[in-house]
């Protein structure tokens, strides 16, 4: 079934005159395919560090084999501190401190106007969720649990919700369309942002 898949994608990209399947995959976002050697690149030249990250991790756990699971098991054994929806929102206004006055202005006029539901409810599901229609605010829910897992995904859906056109009045229908990699580093800049904060 994957090779019946590559081979419509290199067969595709031959007949539309693309260098290669990659190229191809990466037209439609406007990314060369050096950029996605580059990634690769830096990915594998950095895997030593990781695999070092991952022993560290098994023997400070005490463990003979690390299983997948094992990666999200906290290493630290005091409690973690809870954090309320006022502080959160002051984490993510501090992180969004390198983005510009722009998005601190609207997240915090989110903040304020109830543009995300942070309370758990009977049949709300958990995580968290953004969206937004054109001529609307943006709305965002998340079950917020005091702890920084659920904290570090208001800034992420925040930017994704975002990031394809800011919620102002001079943004068309056709413009509020945003390239996937364009659209996606601000909310991984500001989660980690979030996270080196706290």
């Amino acid at each position: 079934m994957l090779a019946g898949s590559v081979k419509k994608d290199v067969f595709a990209a031959k007949v539309r005159r693309y260098d290669s399947a990659l190229a191809a995959a990466l037209f439609a976002e406007d990314i060369p395919p050096a950029v996605y050697d580059n990634l690769l690149a830096g990915v594998r030249a950095h895997l030593p560090l990781f695999y070092r990250y991952l022993q560290l991790r098994r023997q400070a756990l005490g463990l003979d084999e690390l299983h997948m699971y094992d990666i999200y098991t906290p290493l630290a054994q005091e409690r973690p501190r809870e954090i309320s929806y006022p502080e959160a929102c002051q984490l993510v206004l501090q992180a969004l401190q390198p983005l510009g006055e722009e998005y601190v202005s609207i997240a915090s006029r989110a903040f304020s106007e109830g543009w995300v539901d942070v309370a758990e409810n009977q049949g709300k599901t958990s995580g968290a969720y953004s969206s937004g229609v054109y001529g609307t605010k943006p709305f965002i829910l998340l079950n917020l649990q005091g702890n920084l897992n659920s904290v570090s995904r208001l800034p992420t859906s925040w930017a994704t919700l975002c990031t394809p056109g800011f919620p102002t009045p001079s943004n068309l229908i056709s413009t509020r369309t945003t390239r996937f990699l364009w659209r996606r580093w601000p909310a991984r800049l500001m989660k980690t942002c979030c996270c080196a904060i706290c």
